[in-house]
């Protein structure tokens, strides 16, 4: 894999947008990566994992620059070549935008496109992935590392990999875990583990479970009532049983409970202490089944006894009872013969009696219909006398037919008379109705012609009104498009004065950066200045004292020299020019020499950071002047000029819209009043046309209600008529009632006089005073069907056999039971029931225990076969488990599973790194896996360094500062080689490496440098993550981080 260019846009510490272009870099093949803490170095490295993999090697929860504007969206670009495909990918990772309208955010999303460069048509790039997932599957298949093993790859801490060589087996383990797939090796220790300890569990549960028998055991037969039974076996049988059988069972009985089972000399296992146990519970169970049979034979006997004593009593007692009652009903036979008699004429009474009464109900309502008939007649005849209308009817007409029929007797004939005057009066009173109806209505029509006129009047004002709003309108219109026309050069002004004030406003805030990097940078320029008169003066210093030394190790020398003795320098005997003058001074010693260069190296360093940070100071002031940027109080000045003059134009605009909303409106009002003038004038035209056709149609009716007008008005004539309809109406019906009344009258006196003559009695007095009510009626009934079934009941009671028996044995001169001889025969049945009990409840018992040892004794076989397979199945799980976990002695290495795997992988790391190593020390030490034990830790992840100078093994410990570092970085690049190896082979041309140079010495670091410039050979680029000022002037190419409260800023590599 290959970089070729990498952009970030508001991405961890940097604001802007930064790009490296890695073409310059892979040309060279080495680079410096320098900055101080904090600027971003890591960043870089963590962008090109997140365009890879969408997420960084550290984990990084927010990766939006806190530095950056709040909508700018954090963006990473990548372009690399892996394999054989050339790939453009752009990645941005999940952040808050700020909402368009309103306050608050909105997340964006996570989102992603990778491209790839088609190799048939360079230029032409096709779209391979758009969602997180499918870019996630698709990189990780061209590359063939996660996430992890890639940044372990591209990335070499020394210092990490410094502590790895020297840390404990168990941490090593944790590095090589990730780099390395363990996981199947794992599960499988795991599941050993889990199967020992279900094994486990299962054979202690299968022993617990033998206990928990023989507890059992106990249980029961402490529970199966032997004791009991041996103590009251006898006593209990006594009342129930013969001697004999008693004798037998009870020597039967104890002879079974004394009997156990013992081998003279040995201890019964559990399996036959159950099998005794069984045997003993059985044969007393069937000692107390035998008594219980005897007691249920006792019962049996006992209870039919005690049935039939009870009975014979109890018949007894009903017979005396019986009979006592059959002769007090005897007693009552006369007084309920005359019910019977009561009874029967109620009867009779009951069949007639209503027809009288519906006679003499008939006869009440014809005298009232009649009352009411002459109540009717009498207003009838004196309205008839006074009423107005029937004055002015002539002779031979409805007046005096109605005066014949209100004066005659009532009759059918007369009803049909009445009603054919009422409809003719009826008629006469709707007709007349009529007339008034219309009469109103014409007077009505008279009233709306006088308001349709009104409407009209009204009209005819209104129009002249909207006529006169109408011009005022015109002259308003024509002042406000006046105007207008002097305000229409203001919109157009305002459009093109925006874009200004906006630049004058943008010009403002460049010229405040500008004042403020002014500022900052007279601070840079004096400490610049005190770096550079600090570095001198310590390099004079140093200088100083290096001269010196070397003066004064010259003079020493000097001083030393004898005539024709060789010089310790040359060797010469011949002194010609030694140096002159004597060591006056104290002596400069090396370390003085060495301090004073460490100190002119940190200021040397000190002198170039704050040169770099003046250069940046002013380059940034140089942009902002070039961007615009001008003295703040002229650029506040042109803002608030730009500013009133923006007000103007505004204020003048906002006049326009409102001429022009004020102008429209006016407009609208003049349309809307033409057209209410259009509708107004049509409606007064309609209106006169309606008034001239209801003045028309009001003389046709008016000429024809004069016709129909009479001497008497149309209201007298109606009221007339209307009191004398319902007067009529009700003298009808109240006649007609009466002839009904009448009629009926006669009808019900004539069947109550008939039903009387086929009756047993003789008059209607004679009838009510045998009729009963009808709850006295149901009472006396009820009594004598009481007093037969009562009697009938106890005669067919005495003629049972069962009452005869009785009857012939008192005959005869015998006795009843007495209750003395029941009570103590149910006496002795309950005491023998009592024993019965308590054999069911012996037999219960001992059923019960024999049972439970059947059950136990089938247990104890099967667990007991079981218990052996799972103790076996136990012990080869647990073995198991601690082989592969390194826990017991069979495993000689004491290495788990995983580690022996992971020691395998080790062996292949340091084989890798030792050609490194080799390298870089000229073939002296070599890195060994070792599975030696540390101590009384678990073997299998050792490493060891071979001394060839020694011809020994070291442990990483012993070695010197350079010689770890030189050692932990084969280590970290053999680890790199293993894990591309292991993974498909894809080469990772671009490698970092970080930490560690600040402790080589001259000597080493060259070896270092020319084993990473082996590395260039083979197409790779290096770049150095150091702040050692010594690998600035070997490397260069720089990309250069700084910081600022701004954010970090990059500079592009440069020599």
């Amino acid at each position: 894999m290959r970089i070729h260019h990498l952009r970030l846009t508001a991405y961890g510490p940097f604001p802007h947008t930064v790009d490296i272009d890695f073409e310059e870099l892979n040309q060279a093949g080495i680079f410096l990566l320098n900055g101080p803490t904090g600027s971003g170095k890591s960043s870089i490295l963590d962008a090109i994992c997140f365009a890879l993999y969408g997420t960084t090697s550290l984990a990084r929860p927010e990766l939006k620059s806190h530095f950056a504007a709040d909508g700018v969206e954090p963006r990473v670009e990548l372009e690399c070549t892996i394999g054989s495909a050339h790939l453009r990918i752009e990645r941005s990772p999940k952040w808050e935008r700020p909402k368009k309208r309103g306050t608050g955010t909105l997340t964006q999303q996570a989102k992603v496109l990778v491209e790839r460069e088609n190799p048939e048509q360079p230029g032409q790039w096709e779209t391979k992935a758009e969602r997180n997932d499918e870019a996630g599957k698709y990189i990780t298949e061209l590359i063939g590392l996660n996430r992890e093993q890639f940044t372990q790859v591209m990335l070499l801490p020394q210092g990490e990999f410094a502590r790895f060589l020297t840390s404990k087996s168990a941490d090593r383990e944790e590095l090589l875990k990730r780099l390395f797939p363990t996981a199947t090796f794992e599960r499988v220790q795991q599941e050993l583990i889990r199967r020992a300890k279900e094994s486990g569990l299962k054979a202690e549960r299968a022993l617990h479970d033998v206990e928990k028998i023989a507890d059992r055991s106990e249980q029961t037969l402490e529970s199966s009532a032997l004791d009991d039974v041996k103590e009251r076996f006898e006593s209990q049988l006594a009342p129930v049983a013969q001697e004999q059988d008693k004798a037998r069972l009870t020597d039967l009985l104890l002879e079974e409970i004394s009997t156990e089972y013992s081998d003279q000399g040995q201890n019964p296992t559990l399996g036959e202490e159950l099998a005794a146990s069984e045997h003993r519970i059985e044969q007393a169970l069937d000692v107390v089944r035998t008594a219980h049979g005897l007691s249920i034979e006792k019962v049996n006997t006992l209870r039919t006894e005690v049935q039939r004593l009870n009975e014979s009593k109890r018949q007894w007692e009903i017979f005396e009872e019986l009979s006592a009652s059959l002769k007090r009903l005897k007693s009552q036979e006369e007084g309920f013969k005359q019910k019977r008699h009561k009874v029967k004429r109620a009867h009779a009474a009951v069949q007639i009696l209503p027809l009288f009464d519906a006679a003499n109900q008939a006869e009440k309502k014809r005298i009232q219909a009649e009352n009411h008939f002459a109540q009717a007649q009498a207003p009838l005849l004196h309205e008839m006398q006074l009423n107005p209308w029937l004055k002015t009817l002539p002779a031979q007409s409805t007046g005096e037919k109605l005066h014949s029929v209100a004066n005659e007797v009532f009759t059918p004939d007369t009803s049909a008379e009445l009603e054919t005057l009422y409809d003719d009066i009826k008629q006469r009173a709707g007709f007349t109705e009529q007339l008034i109806e219309r009469e109103k209505k014409l007077q009505q029509g008279e009233e709306q012609v006088l308001q349709l006129q009104a409407r009209r009047n009204d009209h005819e004002k209104q129009v002249q009104v909207l006529e006169q709003q109408a011009e005022q309108s015109a002259q308003k219109l024509a002042t406000f498009e006046k105007e207008q026309e002097s305000l229409h050069r203001a919109e157009i002004e305002l459009a093109e004065f925006t874009g200004a004030f906006d630049r004058t406003q943008k010009v403002v805030e460049l010229s405040r950066q500008l004042d403020e990097h002014l500022k900052k940078l007279e601070r840079k320029v004096v400490q610049a200045q005190v770096a550079e008169q600090n570095r001198q003066k310590l390099a004079h210093h140093a200088e100083a004292l290096q001269n010196l030394r070397y003066a004064q190790a010259a003079q020493s020398l000097a001083n030393q020299l004898e005539d024709n003795q060789p010089c310790p320098v040359c060797g010469s005997c011949q002194h010609p020019r030694p140096a002159a003058g004597e060591v006056t001074q104290e002596l400069v010693e090396e370390s003085e020499v060495k301090n004073a260069r460490v100190a002119r190296n940190a200021a040397e360093v000190e002198a170039q950071e704050t040169q770099t940070q003046l250069t940046a100071a002013r380059a940034t002031a140089e942009n902002l002047q070039e961007v615009g940027a001008i003295d703040v109080e002229q650029a506040l000045d042109n803002f608030n000029k730009a500013q009133a003059r923006l007000e103007e134009l505004k204020h003048r605009v906002h006049r326009a819209t409102e001429l022009k909303n004020a102008a429209t409106k006016l407009k609208d009002q003049q349309e809307s009043t033409a057209q209410q003038m259009r509708q107004k004038t049509l409606e007064i035209s309609r209106l006169e046309s309606e008034i001239k056709v209801l003045q028309e149609q009001h003389q046709l009716e008016r000429t024809h209600l004069e016709t129909h007008r009479t001497e008497l008005s149309w209201a007298n004539t109606l009221r007339s008529l209307q009191r004398l309809l319902p007067l009529l109406k009700n003298f009808q019906k109240t006649g007609n009632d009466y002839v009904h009344a009448h009629q009926v009258e006669v009808d019900q006196q004539t069947l109550s006089q008939a039903k009387l003559q086929d009756s047993i009695f003789t008059g209607e007095s004679e009838i009510r005073e045998s009729a009963l009510s009808a709850a006295t009626l149901t009472q006396l009934e009820e009594e004598i069907t009481t007093y037969s079934n009562t009697l009938s009941g106890i005669q067919a009671r005495l003629d049972t056999p069962a009452q005869q028996d009785i009857k012939e044995n008192k005959e005869m001169g015998m006795q009843p039971p007495t209750a003395e001889e029941c009570e103590l025969l149910t006496e002795q049945l309950e005491k023998t029931q009592h024993i019965g009990e308590q054999f069911i409840r012996w037999e219960t018992q001992l059923a019960s225990a024999h049972h439970s040892f059947q059950q136990l004794r089938a247990e104890h076989t099967r667990i007991t076969a079981r218990n052996e397979k799972l103790i076996e199945t136990a012990q080869m799980h647990r073995r198991l488990a601690d082989i592969a976990a390194g826990n017991t002695t069979d495993n000689r290495l004491a290495m788990s599973l995983t580690t022996f795997v992971l020691a395998a992988q080790l062996e292949e790391v340091a084989l890798a790194a030792t050609l490194h190593l080799e390298s870089m020390t000229h073939g002296r030490f070599k890195l060994r896996h070792t599975d030696a034990k540390t101590g009384r830790g678990k073997s299998g992840l050792e490493i060891a360094v071979f001394d060839s100078w020694l011809a020994r093994e070291r442990t990483p410990a012993t070695l010197s500062g350079g010689e770890t570092f030189m050692a932990s970085l084969a280590l970290a690049l053999g680890l790199a080689d293993v894990v591309q190896q292991r993974n498909g082979g894809i080469e990772i041309d671009t490698l970092f490496v970080d930490e560690g140079f600040g402790t080589l010495d001259e000597s080493t670091l060259e070896e270092v440098m020319g084993t990473l410039d082996n590395l260039r050979e083979g197409g790779r680029v290096i770049g150095l993550i150091s702040h050692v000022a010594e690998m600035k002037n070997r490397i260069p190419l720089h990309i250069t981080l700084s910081t600022s409260p701004e954010g970090s800023t990059l500079e592009t590599p440069r020599p």
